[in-house]
Formats: structure tokens, sequence, C-alpha cells
């Protein structure tokens, strides 16, 4: 580059030099409604970190060894802080599944910077913070949300910065949200009759659960069929609740007890192990005692045969510290599959802490070859009704957004692709069917993409919802569901023979795995599912005046039924068939 630039990591403008030339970090910075700010700069944008299959493969790789150490020295170190003797397994269930995210985000953000330190020529850096801000949040669903907050990432910056001792250009932020990340779980967010019925339930009739009934909290059943299943177990059906309790406020003193071993590391192995104790969530090291003394207040069962759950072992911190105490005890926990990816992500499955932890996997069709993982059916539509014939009208195009920057690759680039990909697929429809179009935005607004934004400045004349009607309202009135994605309604309009149509670039393609990949080839060979938005719409024109004959054709159905068979189950009997899996 002719010019040294100042390199930019933030998308607030106050930190942005006005007559020198820029190098944002990542498209983040450029934020799409604030275009005419950054427009106008002499600016450039470092390419994406780790976007190549071989990068992303080696930083995957990374990530769990270093997992892997990381959760055997700080069970170690909490065994010792907390004076207990937990085994690996239990803190894996505890603390499991923020560490995984933690190692993801910590090499994004140093190898991104470093990547943009080694390729680019620049002048100086610019962050904001201070050195009293501590990123360790109150709870693992604290620690996602934080990653949407441009001063949490600028300290974060800051820390890579000093350990490589790389001078900054530094501005103090006007306020210091410091631990804020206060939120519980959207578990506790729930609404509706059905909620408040379920909580009528438990508090008149409490007092008929036994000590020894099976715990199921969030099995993803429909309630119909969890009250049955209850039933067929032989105790009185129950919804427990997710449970929170009170923060504890980050304590210095008690994080300097934590070490870990830093002999023969350096680099990004290095800075993680330096970093590590001031980012575990409070409520692992100075709330411990408090989480754990609240669970034996709990009125859940004493001795239950068995846990099982399909939602709540990721950001439920009371449940899970509960049940990594019953596991020790020798109580049997299961876990079923939460949504699309499992058992078809080159990336997921046998890694994630759900999968290793439990005594069973209750998947929606797949196997591993194992008793570990026991096939089932796709859980949140199993007394959905088949559609036997195609009804409705018009076509529901569903959206994507893009999330916190939790991988280890800058996901941006891959983002900006998908939206022209949508953009593209809308153009290429006959005038008639753009009439015909619906168009579901994510109902997820936490991050920045400006998604409605987007499509109105595309073309403010067609329909969308942004999320406030139910989704099965608008998919259950339309004629053809069209998935932009790889995504879990994939798997649940296909299971109720709903006319279905998916197309997702090769990014997406790259991270099925060798067994799954011949069943999407599969729906592809059907005009199920494409590779590109333009051979998407094409199929569309062609085949929307006799829809019917197209989906309900025998080479269709055939192939749309093994791909089911394997990922997207249905059974005659839900409720038996969970009878015999969480029994035998």
């Amino acid at each position: 580059m002719s010019n040294k630039r100042v390199l930019v990591t933030t998308a607030d403008e106050e930190t942005w030099p006005k007559d020198e030339p820029i190098l944002f970090l990542g498209e983040w910075c450029r934020q799409y409604h604030r275009k005419e700010s950054w427009s106008i700069l002499d600016a450039e944008v470092v390419s994406p970190y780790g976007l190549e299959p071989d990068q992303k493969s080696k930083d995957h790789q990374l990530l769990i060894s270093v997992y892997e150490e990381l959760l055997d020295e700080l069970s170690h170190e909490l065994n010792r802080l907390h004076q207990c003797n937990h085994s690996r397994r239990y803190w894996d269930i505890v603390l499991g599944y923020w560490l995984q995210r933690f190692v993801s985000v910590c090499i994004n953000r140093y190898h991104g910077l470093m990547h943009a330190l080694d390729h680019y020529d620049i002048s100086e850096v610019i962050v904001y913070g201070n050195d009293q801000y501590r990123l360790a949040t109150l709870n693992s669903y604290g620690f996602q949300l934080a990653l949407y907050s441009d001063l949490w990432n600028q300290n974060f910056y800051k820390r890579v910065l000093d350990f490589k001792g790389i001078s900054q250009r530094r501005r103090v932020p006007v306020e210091d949200d410091s631990i804020s990340f206060q939120k519980s779980s959207p578990l506790v967010q729930e609404k509706g009759v059905k909620v408040r019925l379920k909580r009528i339930w438990k508090s008149v009739f409490r007092f008929l659960i036994r000590d020894d009934d099976a715990f199921i909290i969030n099995s993803y059943l429909p309630v119909g069929l969890a009250v049955k299943l209850q039933l067929s177990l032989g105790q009185f059906p129950s919804f427990w609740e997710q449970q929170t309790v009170e923060s504890c406020e980050f304590d210095n003193e008690i994080r300097s007890k934590i070490s870990f071993n830093y002999s023969g590391h350096s680099g990004f192995d290095l800075f993680i192990r330096q970093i590590l104790s001031e980012c575990i969530p409070t409520c692992y090291v100075e709330g411990y005692s408090s989480l754990v003394d609240f669970t034996t207040q709990l009125p859940w069962p004493s001795s239950p045969k068995f846990i099982f759950t399909s939602n709540n072992f990721d950001t439920d911190e009371v449940f899970k510290v509960w049940t990594a105490q019953k596991v020790e005890q020798g109580i049997k926990y299961y876990v079923g599959q939460h949504g699309n990816l499992y058992g078809t992500w080159i990336y997921h499955t046998h890694q994630i802490p759900e999968y290793s932890t439990s005594d069973k996997f209750i998947s929606w069709g797949w196997g591993s070859g194992t008793s570990h993982v026991v096939p089932a059916f796709v859980f949140k539509t199993a007394n959905f009704p088949v559609r036997e014939k195609c009804s409705g009208e018009g076509i529901l195009l569903i959206e994507r957004t893009i999330y916190n920057r939790l991988a280890t690759y800058d996901r941006h680039l891959n983002q900006e692709i998908y939206q022209q990909e949508q953009f593209r697929f809308v153009s290429g429809l006959h005038q008639d069917l753009k009439s015909e179009l619906n168009i579901r935005l994510s109902y997820y607004t936490l991050g920045a993409w400006c998604d409605k934004q987007r499509w109105l400045d595309f073309d403010p004349t067609l329909p969308y919802d942004a999320g406030t009607v139910p989704i099965w309202d608008l998919i259950n009135k339309s004629k053809l569901v069209v998935h932009s994605y790889d995504s879990t309604g994939i798997l649940e309009t296909l299971s109720l023979n709903i006319p279905t149509i998916a197309f997702f670039d090769q990014f997406y393609f790259d991270e099925i795995n060798e067994e799954a990949l011949p069943y999407y080839e599969l729906l592809e060979s059907v005009g199920i599912l494409f590779r590109t938005a333009d051979d998407a719409t094409k199929h569309i024109n062609e085949i929307w005046d006799n829809l019917d004959a197209w989906w309900t054709s025998p080479e269709l159905q055939v192939a749309k039924n093994k791909f089911c068979h394997q990922y997207a189950r249905r059974v005659e009997n839900p409720v038996a068939t969970m009878k015999e899996i969480l029994q035998s």
C-alpha cells in the first residue's frame, strides 16, 4: 500500500480520525445505516480473516485443542479455588459451552488483528478503553451479548495490542459498561397463555411431584406431547422453568488466585492463558458458591430417574450446576437435538458439550454408529399435521441475519454475498410472482445489519414481516416456503411435506460433512435444493403454475422421504418412541 493508514477497530465514529487515511479492521466498522459517514472517507477495509477452507479447518482444530487443554487446567483451578473435587465432565457441563465460544472469539480477535498488522502498512492503531474495564460478564449469555458491544471488543483488542507490545492511540470512553451484560437467557422471556397455564399447573400440583420423577425441562416437544410423555412415564406432568440467581461483582483479589500454566507457551497460546482469568464469567468465580447454594433449595426432584433437555444445556447456569451435581451422583443425563447442523456440519456434533457430556444424545433421525446417539424424530413439529396436498397462497422467503462475532472467521463478507443473493432471487422472479411474495426477516435484532433498511432500499414495495407474526402462521398460509440458508426450518417443513425450496451458496456446501452430502445432493436432484439464487428462481418460475405436480411427483417424494428419514424423521407414535428411548 502506498499510504500508511490508521487502523480503526470499531463502528464508534468518535474514534475515527478526520484527516488521515483509514483502514477499517472489518465491515462491522461500517454500519449500513451510517453509510453517509464512512462512504466519503479515504478508507479501506481489511480482507476478511479465516474464510479459506484450509484456514478455517486449521482454526477449528486449534479451537478444539486449546479448549481441551484449558478445560483441564480450568477444572483444576476452579476445584482448587472453590475447595471442591469435581470431575472434568462436571466443569464441561457447567462452563464448556462458554469456554468453547471464548476460545473461538479469542482466535478471531487475535488472529484477525494480527492479519491486519502483518499485511497492511499501518501507522497507528486506534482503540478506546481503560485499564479498569473488566472483560468478565455475569454469565455465559451475557458473554454473547458483550460481543455486540464496541466497548467490550475495543478493550479486548487493547489486551491483544498490549500483549504484543504495540502502541496505540487511545481514547477513554465516556461510559464504562463493564459487567453490564446482566440479561438472562431468552428462556425466561417466554410469554403467552401456555406459559401462564404451565405456571398455574406447577403451583397447584407441585405436591404431586415425587423425588424420583424424571426431570424434563424444555424438551422441545409440543405441550400436549410433553404431558402425554410424562403420564406415560408414570408421573404427574410438570413444567419446570429456568431459575436465575443474583449476580456478583468482579473481585480482582479472588481472580488473582487463579493461575494457568504459561511454561512452553508463546504467541496465541500464551495470550489466551494470560487473559482467561479476567474473562471467566462471575457466576463461575465470585458467584459460584451462591449458585451452588441456590441449587440446594430448588423444588426439583432430588433423585430423578434421569434428566432430559433439548435447550437448557447452554446458558441456563442453575440447570447446568444442578445437572452436573446429579451426574456425579450417577443420574443419567440425556440431551435432545436442538436444531439443524447436528450430524451434518463438519464443525459440529461430537465436539460440542451437549453431545460429549450427555449419557445419550437423541437425534432427529441420524445416528453415529454408536449407542450414544439414538435416532428419534423432529421434536418441535411432532404433532403438527402433515400437508396432504398443496394448499395456501403465495411464496414465503425466510431470511437470516448476521449474529454476534462468535466464529473463528469473519462472517461479514459471507453475509454481504448472502444479502446480494437474496436480492438476485427476488429480481429473478416473474413479475406476477413478486406480488405473491412475502419476506420474513429475522426476529433477531441485536446486530447492526439493518435487514429492514436494506430491503427497503432495494425495493420499498416488497411485503415483509419483521418477526412480528408467528412463523408458523406464515408457513401455514403459504403455498411454497423458500429457505435461503441451511436452517432448522428446512428440516421442519420437509418433515411436514410442505412444498419447500432451499438455496444456499458454496460456503454452506463446504461445511457439510461427507456422510451428509449425498442426502443434500439427493434434494438437489429433484429440484428442492439449489446452489444459486438464479437457479432457484428459474425453477420456481417454471413450476409455479403446476406446483402440485412437481411436489407430488414420485421421484421427488422418494428423495425427500429418504432425506427426512435421515435428518427430519417422523414417527407414528412420538410419545411411545420417546418413552422407549428414555427408559431403555
